[in-house]
């Protein structure tokens, strides 16, 4: 056996049963001598059998009656988006019925996939299967699920439906900005384009989080939605610094958030804004591309931004996923294949008999 001591701050010892290598929570451990005490007495009970036997007398429960408590005890602490999780687990268990946790296997899911595929995309689904996942890997650590004989697999995604390379252009973003009366949505609209934060980064901006003296925006990153929990360093771009500034100001915002609106209520306010205008496939996550975009068409005495550094701007722990946020305009690439040097080939091509 081994001792580990994972991040929400329990000891787990490291066993195996069955053939299958297993990590079972030591419960009230809270030093590593205490653990070794509590390891000694679970190699005892695995030995002598008396630990399957515990196993055994626990009966199985509906998942109904689970659902509650994944979402109490795990989901509400770690997830601001809990109800999304709430939402999805229930959405599976009413496809595929509700039975006793132990009883659902792969198959299941194979169902749900097949279900909703009916309905959504497979990105959706994809994210769905995750919390699901999720759930049942929960339960079998709480040891309310005697063994996990559901595999998920994500459903391949087509590169399109994945990667969207949709930007609002010049004339959109002007569009978009001499409509909006509202100055709270204007400023969150401007933020969103100036900074490359995601949405929920925005609304969740605070007067601790700015550094007007030193013109940044300072955050940690959160631990959930896949998340490292790094710190984030945004560099506020003067015109900016200036609105935000005014707004804190003339609202007298002391501490705390800096907006009210809820990400629903900008998020519907966008999606109408944007039929209203006849903009078609925007969404309001794309905006977070403006940044990239015009980033990487910038040139400052002729040198375009390091991709390394483009990508410190946005975020991104991988340098790779930059490349999905620079997309530069038709007329803005086509210069550079207009110019192109074509030394290396003949005058003519050969002629067609």
């Amino acid at each position: 056996m081994a001792i580990w001591f994972n991040k929400d701050k329990a000891y787990y010892a490291s066993v195996t049963l069955d053939g299958k290598r297993k990590r079972i929570k030591l419960p009230g451990v809270t030093r590593k001598k205490e653990a070794d005490a509590e390891e000694a007495k679970l190699r005892l009970k695995i030995s002598t059998g008396e630990y399957f036997d515990l196993k055994k007398q626990k009966p199985s429960r509906l998942a109904s009656e689970l659902v509650p408590l994944y979402i109490e005890n795990w989901s509400k602490v770690n997830n601001k988006g809990w109800r999304q999780d709430q939402n999805n687990i229930e959405k599976f268990v009413e496809i595929v019925g509700n039975k006793k946790i132990d009883d659902y296997t792969t198959l299941d899911i194979d169902i749900y996939k097949r279900e909703r595929q009916k309905t959504v995309k497979n990105t959706s689904i994809n994210r769905e299967l995750n919390t699901i996942s999720g759930f049942f890997s929960k339960l079998e650590e709480w040891e309310e699920l005697k063994e996990k004989k559901v595999k998920l697999k994500d459903i391949p995604v087509p590169y399109d439906e994945m990667h969207r390379d949709r930007i609002p252009t010049p004339v959109e973003l002007k569009m978009i900005f001499e409509s909006i009366h509202d100055p709270e949505f204007f400023l969150i609209i401007e933020t969103l384009c100036m900074t490359g934060l995601r949405r929920a980064d925005v609304l969740n901006l605070t007067i601790e989080k700015l550094k007007f003296d030193q013109e940044i925006i300072q955050f940690r990153q959160s631990m959930t939605q896949g998340k490292t929990g790094k710190k984030v360093t945004i560099i506020l771009h003067p015109r900016l610094r200036d609105d935000l500034f005014f707004w804190i100001k003339a609202n007298g915002i002391k501490e705390g958030r800096i907006f009210f609106m809820s990400v629903r209520e900008v998020s519907e306010t966008f999606s109408v804004l944007c039929k209203l205008l006849n903009i078609k496939n925007l969404l309001l996550h794309d905006l977070r591309h403006v940044f990239g975009t015009a980033l990487a068409a910038t040139r400052v005495n002729g040198i375009a931004i390091d991709p390394f550094a483009l990508s410190k701007l946005m975020g991104h722990s991988d340098i790779k996923m930059t490349d999905r946020y620079i997309n530069p305009l038709d007329d803005y690439k086509k210069q550079f294949i207009d110019n192109m040097p074509t030394g290396f080939l003949p005058q003519k091509m050969p002629d067609i008999d």
